[in-house]
């Protein structure tokens, strides 16, 4: 069956998503206009040349210590905490007696994939995120190359944070199509914000999946 454009477009979205480089979450986001033209497309991330929240997190961990107990201690400065974590005593500890550069590496491999797995930098990240990081539809907003129709719709992996939500309305955009998880009763949610100023939202699962 021939995609509805909605479809098209979303999926397109989620390509963008995978440029990437966020730990917590990848979105991607694009602006179409009235007669289905691509105007602008983003994803989030730190800024040009800004290092990322992965590369930041490989940082902290490369600085944890370790002690006898082949404990490693990592401070996460932003969120001002402290996380423990007992390396297992794999092949990763064989040659401890004889310290060596590859050995730390892969150390601090097995303790990143550790604290992404168990979302031991919930609190970390949701403050270097806000300081650090662009969303989505900041930075396809912040593409465009040409203003806007009266009509154009953004298509966005995730639903709509409150800043990104007033860029929204800032920019003119009148429609927006989401993927994901409704997120209307977060705090941060920009549903309400964007429903007062006009813009209409939809969730992909509202919508008819039929071409046209």
């Amino acid at each position: 069956m021939r995609p509805a454009w909605h479809e098209v477009f979303l999926e397109m979205a989620e390509v963008f998503a995978k440029r990437s480089t966020c730990i917590k979450h990848k979105v991607g986001a694009l602006i179409v206009s009235k007669d289905n033209k691509i105007l602008s497309a983003g994803y989030n991330g730190a800024p040009k040349n800004a290092i990322h929240c992965d590369e930041a997190l490989k940082q902290i961990i490369n600085n944890g210590t370790i002690n006898s107990n082949n404990i490693i201690t990592i401070f996460l400065p932003e969120s001002v905490e402290h996380i423990a974590i007992e390396i297992p005593k794999t092949r990763l500890l064989k040659h401890m007696d004889a310290y060596t550069e590859r050995c730390r590496e892969l150390i601090n491999e097995y303790i990143y994939d550790e604290i992404i797995k168990k979302n031991y930098i919930k609190n970390w990240h949701s403050i270097w995120s806000e300081r650090h990081e662009l969303h989505a539809e900041v930075n396809s907003i912040l593409n465009l190359s040409k203003s806007i129709d009266d009509n154009s719709t953004m298509y966005v992996t995730l639903s709509p944070c409150i800043n990104c939500a007033k860029m929204i309305v800032a920019s003119g955009i009148k429609n927006v199509i989401y993927k994901g998880a409704d997120r209307s009763h977060m705090e941060d949610d920009g549903h309400q914000f964007l429903f007062d100023h006009s813009v209409h939202v939809t969730r992909m699962i509202d919508i008819k999946t039929h071409g046209d």
